[in-house]
């Protein structure tokens, strides 16, 4: 053996093996046990008391044989040995009951195995079901997200739409109320049907603010179109020609049965029957 490096007590160096040593403790003093033996009765032949004498009195000591387990630990943690616990009580089991507990121990393991193996392959097939379920959420997700842009798009389209109406909508509010003064000569129920854009037949008088007189007609139809020049807009048409172009004509034609000839205002103004 070499000396060690570790507080001085020596250690195994590499490539070198420990001695196991067996001692055998002689004396040729008299042993300690002398006289408690010498009370106690003998049934074998007395020995020599002379000679030397096998005697594990100073050897076998309880202090020295805590020291020996602590040197020959120290020497063999080369290998990995370790000093066994100081103060244990565990008690020494003999083979037989060594190796049925190990039996005990392995029949416990192997239904421990078989749990677990259960466990594992119930772990498995929920795991291949989440995965699926993963993909199919994953799957739906994107079917989602697809018709949530689709629903945006469409939403926009329907948001610039509806302003678009409520425009028009304003323009033909405004439209319709410019056009209620021009048409109050004509009875309600009459006004409401020119209004819905219908064609109305009517006899009478119609008066001409532009004129300052009355016109009479034996049979006229009044409809009210829309204005080709403005899309928003619409003319009301007394057989076929805007209102204020119908009173121009019936006074012109007045006028010629007159024998008199004048020329056109331009003041625009409502009818009145």
């Amino acid at each position: 053996m070499k000396e060690g490096s570790t507080n001085g007590h020596r250690r195994v160096s590499a490539g070198q093996r420990p001695l196991h040593v067996t001692v055998v403790p002689i004396v040729t003093t008299e042993r300690k046990k002398k006289a408690k033996e010498s009370n106690a009765r003998k049934h074998y032949r007395t020995k020599p008391k002379n000679g030397p004498l096998l005697s594990a009195d100073d050897i076998m000591t309880r202090e020295n044989l805590t020291r020996y387990q602590d040197t020959y630990a120290m020497v063999m943690e080369w290998f990995g040995l370790e000093r066994g616990i100081r103060g244990s009580e565990a008690r020494h089991v003999d083979q037989h009951e060594y190796y049925r507990q190990c039996q005990i121990e392995k029949k416990g393991l192997e239904q421990d195995v078989a749990k677990l193996s259960t466990e594992k392959k119930k772990l498995s097939r929920e795991k291949t079901a989440l995965e699926s379920d993963n993909r199919k959420l994953a799957d739906d997700n994107r079917y989602l997200e697809g018709k949530r842009e689709l629903y945006k798009e469409t939403n926009e389209r329907l948001k610039t739409d509806c302003e678009t109406l409520t425009r028009t909508k304003r323009e033909l509010i405004a439209t319709n109320n410019s056009l209620v003064p021009e048409v109050t000569g004509f009875p309600d129920q009459m006004t409401q049907r020119i209004l819905a854009q219908q064609s109305v037949g009517f006899s009478g008088k119609l008066f001409s603010p532009e004129h300052n007189q009355k016109f009479s007609t034996e049979h006229s139809e009044a409809k009210l179109e829309r204005d080709p020049e403005k899309k928003h807009c619409f003319i009301l048409k007394i057989d076929g020609v805007s209102v204020f172009q119908w009173f121009r004509d019936m006074a012109r034609k007045l006028l010629e049965k007159m024998g008199f000839r004048q020329s056109e205002s331009r003041q625009r103004g409502g009818i009145r029957r």
